[in-house]
C-alpha cells in the first residue's frame, strides 16, 4: 500500500508541474525533435515568440517577454533602408574564384566598363582593296614575282622557282587573281615557308594607304648628265670575231648593218636619265665589272646641289625578260667642289628584288653640296652576267617620289 501511494504521489506530482505555469513541456520523441536545436528555440532566434513566452501569464515581465511589434517595425525598416541603399548604388557582383581552376568571372557596372577599340581590317579585306589600288596592286605583283630571285634557294631549273612569278603574271587577267589573292594571304599570314623579310614587306604593303602611292604632286628630278670617264663601259654580247665584224658592217654607214651591230650592244648610259616610260626589255644601260674595276655609274650635276635620295625604276619583275640582271647592292660616293673626286661616302644600299620596282634610296648628308654622285655596284665579273639599269632620277627633296607615274617605294631595310 505504502508502494501504491508513493507511486500515486509521484503522479499527483507530475501532473502539478504540467499545471505549473513557465514549467518546460518535457521533449517529445519526434523526428523534428531530434534535431540539435528545438523549434521553439528556432523560432526565439528569429525574433518570433517562443513556446515558453506564449505559455507565460500576461503578467509576466517585459524583460521575460518583449513585445514582438517592436521587434517587427526594426526589421521593416532595416529592410527598407537596405533596399534603397542597393538602388542607389551601381550593382557590382563578384563571383569568388573556383577552387577547381576555372577562372574567375566578374561583371562590372556599366559605368565602370571601358570601350574596346575597334577592330581594325583583316588581311582578306586588306588583300582585296590592295588589289583594287592600281598602285598597290603593281607593287604586289612586283614583291611577289621576285622573291624566288631574292629569297628562294632553288635553281632556275627547278619548276617550283617560277610559281611566284607565274601567278603575277596571270593575275594581269582579272579571272586568274584568286589564285593570287591566295598566295599573298598564306605567306602574309603564315609565312607560306618563305623568310620573314617577305612577309613583312606584304604587310607593309597591304598596310599602305592607296593615297599614299599618288603622284599627282610629285616633285621635278634634278637634271644631271653622265660622267663618261668614271662610268662602265656598255656590255657587248658575242665574241670577239662576231663583234669585229659587227664593227666593220657599222663603219659603212649602212644602216642595217648599224642596226643589227646594235642589237648586239647595250643602250648608252644616258638611257637611265630618260623621263621616256620604259617600253621594251633591251632599254636600259647594260654594264658589266672586272676584279679590278667594279661596274660603276657616275652623274654630274650642271650647279652644286643638295641630294637628299636618288630612286631607281626598273621593269615589272612579272614582265622582266632577265630578272637575274637587276642592281643589287651598291655604294654611293658624293663629290664637292672643294674636292672633285667621288670620296665621300653616302650610304651602301640594297636594291630589292623582292620589291616594287621603283625603289628610293636616301642619301646621308654631305659635308657640302655634291657636284656629281657616283654608284659602285656589287655586279657579275663573269661574261655571261650583266647589271642592266633603265631609269635613275635624283631629288633635292626627302618627300615622296616618283617616277613615269609610279611612287617611289622605300623598304624598311633601306635605313639612312
Amino acid at each position: 500500500m505504502a508502494a501504491v501511494g508513493s507511486q500515486a504521489s509521484q503522479m499527483n506530482g507530475a501532473k502539478a508541474r504540467e499545471r505549473t505555469p513557465g514549467f518546460p513541456e518535457p521533449p517529445v520523441a519526434t523526428p523534428l525533435r531530434r534535431r540539435s536545436v528545438s523549434p521553439a528555440r528556432e523560432l526565439g532566434s528569429r525574433g518570433l515568440v517562443n513556446v515558453e513566452q506564449k505559455a507565460s501569464p500576461a503578467g509576466a515581465s517585459a524583460a521575460t517577454a518583449p513585445a514582438p511589434h517592436g521587434r517587427r517595425g526594426f526589421g521593416l525598416m532595416a529592410g527598407v533602408a537596405m533596399l534603397a541603399f542597393a538602388c542607389l548604388r551601381p550593382i557590382q557582383w563578384t563571383w569568388p574564384k573556383s577552387n577547381v581552376g576555372s577562372t574567375a568571372r566578374q561583371v562590372p557596372s556599366v559605368a565602370t566598363v571601358d570601350p574596346q577599340p575597334e577592330e581594325g581590317p583583316r588581311l582578306p579585306a586588306l588583300i582585296r582593296q590592295a588589289l583594287d589600288c592600281h598602285a598597290l596592286k603593281a607593287d604586289l605583283l612586283d614583291v611577289v614575282a621576285g622573291a624566288p630571285y631574292e629569297f628562294s634557294v632553288m635553281g632556275e631549273d627547278h619548276e617550283g622557282f617560277f610559281h611566284l612569278p607565274r601567278l603575277a603574271a596571270a593575275a594581269q587577267n582579272l579571272q586568274k587573281v584568286d589564285d593570287l589573292r591566295k598566295a599573298v594571304l598564306q605567306i602574309a599570314a603564315t609565312g607560306g615557308g618563305w623568310p620573314v623579310e617577305l612577309q613583312e614587306r606584304l604587310l607593309q604593303l597591304l598596310q599602305t594607304p592607296c593615297e599614299a602611292r599618288s603622284c599627282l604632286f610629285a616633285a621635278a628630278p634634278l637634271s644631271p648628265e653622265v660622267d663618261e670617264g668614271f662610268t662602265s663601259p656598255r656590255a657587248l654580247s658575242g665574241g670577239w670575231l662576231h663583234q669585229a665584224f659587227l664593227t666593220m658592217g657599222s663603219i659603212t654607214g649602212i644602216p642595217s648593218f648599224r642596226a643589227r651591230a646594235e642589237l648586239y650592244r647595250s643602250q648608252p648610259p644616258t638611257v637611265v636619265l630618260s623621263n621616256a616610260s620604259i617600253t621594251q626589255m633591251r632599254d636600259c644601260f647594260a654594264f658589266r665589272g672586272s676584279k679590278d674595276h667594279p661596274p660603276a655609274l657616275a652623274l654630274r650635276l650642271r650647279s652644286p646641289s643638295v641630294v637628299n635620295q636618288l630612286i631607281i625604276e626598273q621593269p615589272p619583275r612579272w614582265a622582266a625578260l632577265r630578272p637575274d640582271s637587276l642592281p643589287r647592292r651598291f655604294r654611293v660616293y658624293g663629290a664637292t667642289e672643294a674636292s672633285q673626286a667621288y670620296a665621300e661616302n653616302l650610304g651602301d644600299f640594297v636594291y630589292a628584288a623582292a620589291g616594287p620596282a621603283v625603289q628610293a634610296f636616301h642619301l646621308a648628308k654631305a659635308s657640302a653640296p655634291l657636284t656629281g654622285l657616283r654608284m659602285v655596284f656589287e655586279g657579275p665579273e663573269s661574261d655571261k652576267h650583266y647589271i642592266c639599269l633603265y631609269r635613275l632620277k635624283l631629288f633635292e627633296g626627302p618627300e615622296t617620289a616618283c617616277s613615269n607615274g609610279r611612287a617611289a617605294w622605300r623598304l624598311q631595310t633601306n635605313s639612312d
